[in-house]
């Protein structure tokens, strides 16, 4: 993967200057590592390629969350995260568990893609896709602002449920399914 905007070597400047990566940085790095991970792999599912055989209409990734509340078009596919709770992991030690709960929703054109695009997600993410690389539920983080982008440090994905959302009254949202998960990682504050 390849990133040539300069935003990634703005925010990830000095990484390797601590002993351990914390803080707001630590989440931006999970975070963009998610949705690279789910845009890796749907490229190599041809979501985003109309040429590869699909009947579909071509499938936006997007990074952040969308409005439901307006129209969106088909077939856009947003990712956010949510709530973040913290529980102390070890006694008499700065090891943490943070959970963070993260959504992907699918706004699709119809209702045998939607099931299909949420199938498909779903199964990236605990794992059932080796083929493509992704055959466990871990989210391997890597500094995304270096060629060669070295590993960094490894999360779990755990409690992954999909849904049909029903929203009768906003008829451009007919085709709306939501994926949810929860990003696992535990880690040491910086020197600890």
């Amino acid at each position: 993967m390849n990133h040539d905007n300069p935003r990634f070597a703005k925010i990830y400047r000095g990484i390797f200057g601590m002993s351990e990566i914390v803080g707001g940085l630590r989440r931006r790095l999970i975070k963009d590592n998610f949705y690279y991970m789910v845009y890796n792999s749907m490229d190599q599912l041809n979501w985003f390629n109309t040429d590869a055989g699909k009947s579909n209409s071509p499938v936006e990734l997007l990074p952040e969350q969308l409005d439901p509340s307006k129209e969106i078009q088909p077939n856009k596919v947003s990712i956010s995260a949510e709530e973040l709770n913290i529980r102390a992991w070890e006694m008499g030690s700065t090891l943490d568990e943070y959970a963070w709960d993260i959504y992907i929703d699918i706004f699709a054109e119809d209702e045998s893609v939607g099931i299909h695009l949420s199938g498909d997600i779903y199964d990236i993410l605990v794992g059932k896709f080796g083929s493509i690389g992704r055959s466990d539920d871990k989210l391997d983080v890597y500094n995304l602002a270096i060629d060669g982008e070295p590993f960094l440090f490894t999360c779990e994905l755990k409690n992954i449920e999909t849904a049909r959302v029903r929203e009768w009254n906003k008829p451009f949202n007919k085709y709306w399914w939501v994926i949810g998960c929860t990003v696992v990682d535990y880690y040491y504050g910086d020197g600890g």
